[in-house]
């Protein structure tokens, strides 16, 4: 057995790859080779055809190979197609490396986890074909890819990205579709960890006026304004403005910015009262402002609340298109505050279905139909009931008559949560170590059946961006789940009793049917 140690380091000088005089390199498919002085550098992408790999890699001193979704699906015979090249003759990479003569493996995924067992798995299956070095590159991102100082950009779906170096055995990968969209959730969450130490400074002392109740990082906080609980929460329509601004269509944008807001100050158990939003422009135009404030006031009578006031600002050297978010406050009292602190084993979660999309996901959305696949927006899809445009701007739901009804008659409500981005694992940010089980999934709208298809994401991926069909849930005592159901169905949207509270000691959302496991701001595969 070919014994491989994640903090293993290659041997050679990488700075040798990097003189300009000696530097080449070729690439075909998904493959690159490098030549340096003395090194030679073959980069493989992931399992998408590679019909060129035997001659990039035919005598390199390193074969850097990444495995698109070895990850996530490492079950059995499947693993083993992971690691394959479909048109490379059913080669292992094992195969390709051995038969090329190359020196050292080393293997990398698209978005790792520290797993020990699933990276011995890795090893193994390659170790059958491969007598060599092997190496697991844990962290393979951002590597530059120059030629004679020419960047080239590779494949979307190419897991590596670059053959130059900083220091000597620095391995670092890619492929991670939503950040391959623009989009990096882990490095926000890391962002906010700093942001949050540096404000939380600014904070009265407990008790006093202004005094903030919550941590940062919930779907709201609240403020106690001399008794009064006053709830304040701020958001956007993100992304999903640039397919309005293509389509030139802005009636609808505006209950987006609206209901992105105020189903986000249901979560801790407020009533909306009032928003004010802010846009941002390249430049003013009499229509446009008309149409945005058609779908502001819809959503403000749909949501009970006013809007009184905003901010313009044009941009003019700073923005294409338009930007719109929003501010709102609603009210609660201090001792009713709702964060999930009394979540229970038995407890029931129900799911209210989301109008598609919604506002979250819109980046992975726009890159699997415009840039990878360069559908247009007009383009109608059999297995949808309206053109894409019209598809991706459907408006989000607003659930705030059928929350507040809730909160009203049932008295074990324990957790309203509103689905955005990441999915179901919105559920962990409750207050409560809560191990939910997702025993029934409503069918998944066909928009997100699409993008998978196209973008060739898997489920664990699909589930940590999408609302995949359930736009809000609540969490409620068992005895009252009847009851919450039928209150929750008055505004005519679809629900479900989606799964129930297994325990209050881990903090996971399990999804049997798919074989998912949800910890963090991550899905994986059970027996990964």
């Amino acid at each position: 057995m070919v014994s491989a140690r994640k903090d293993d380091k290659p041997v050679w000088n990488w700075d040798r790859l990097r003189a300009p005089t000696t530097l080449a390199s070729e690439r075909e498919g998904n493959g690159y080779r490098f030549e340096g002085e003395s090194k030679t550098v073959a980069i493989s992408g992931d399992t998408i055809a590679c019909d060129g790999i035997d001659r990039i890699a035919r005598g390199a001193d390193l074969l850097v190979h990444c495995c698109y979704m070895a990850s996530a699906e490492i079950e059995n015979d499947h693993f083993r197609r992971v690691m394959q090249y479909t048109l490379a003759g059913g080669d292992t990479v094992g195969k390709i490396a051995s038969r090329a003569k190359v020196k050292t493996l080393v293997l990398t995924h698209h978005r790792p986890r520290k797993d020990d067992r699933m990276l011995e798995r890795l090893v193994e299956e390659v170790a059958r074909d491969f007598s060599g070095r092997i190496i697991v590159g844990e962290d393979l991102t951002e590597i530059e890819l120059v030629t004679e100082g020419e960047s080239l950009a590779p494949p979307r779906n190419a897991m590596i990205q670059a053959a130059k170096a900083r220091t000597s055995g620095t391995v670092r990968l890619v492929q991670d579709s939503y950040k391959d969209a623009g989009v990096d959730t882990d490095e926000a969450d890391a962002g906010l960890k700093k942001l949050s130490a540096r404000i939380e400074d600014t904070w009265p002392p407990d008790g006093s006026f202004g005094a903030v109740k919550l941590g940062i990082g919930y779907f709201a906080n609240v403020v106690d304004m001399g008794g009064q609980g006053v709830a304040i929460t701020t958001d956007g329509v993100g992304s999903k403005a640039m397919i309005a601004h293509r389509l030139n269509k802005y009636k609808t944008i505006g209950i987006d910015c609206v209901a992105m807001n105020v189903n986000d100050l249901l979560c801790v158990g407020a009533e909306p009262v009032s928003m004010v939003d802010y846009l941002a422009t390249k430049k003013v135009d009499a229509n446009f402002m008309d149409d945005l404030a058609i779908g502001l006031a819809e959503g403000a009578k749909l949501a009970g609340i006013s809007i009184c006031g905003g901010e313009t600002a044009q941009l003019r050297d700073m923005i294409e298109g338009f930007d719109l978010a929003g501010t709102a406050i609603g009210r609660v009292p201090l001792d009713k505050i709702l964060i999930g602190q009394n979540i229970e084993r038995g407890d029931v979660v129900i799911g209210v279905a989301s109008n598609g999309i919604h506002s979250n996901g819109l980046s992975l959305a726009r890159q699997a139909f415009l840039d990878d696949n360069k559908y247009s927006l007009s383009h109608q899809f059999p297995e949808l009931e309206r053109n894409l445009g019209d598809e991706l701007l459907r408006p989000t739901y607003i659930y705030v008559k059928e929350a507040l009804e809730l909160l009203k008659q049932v008295k074990s409500v324990k957790a309203l949560i509103h689905i955005t981005s990441d999915g179901l694992l919105n559920l962990l940010r409750v207050q409560a170590r809560a191990e939910y089980v997702i025993e029934r999934l409503p069918p998944t709208p066909a928009i997100f059946s699409l993008i998978q298809k196209l973008e060739k994401v898997d489920d664990a991926r699909m589930f940590e961006v999408f609302n995949m069909g359930i736009g809000f849930c609540a969490i409620v005592g068992n005895t009252d789940s009847d009851l919450g159901i039928s209150i929750l169905r008055n505004e005519g949207k679809e629900v479900f009793r989606i799964g129930y509270v297994k325990s209050i000691d881990k903090r996971r959302v399990l999804i049997p049917e798919l074989n998912l496991v949800g910890e963090g701001k991550h899905f994986r595969r059970a027996d990964s």
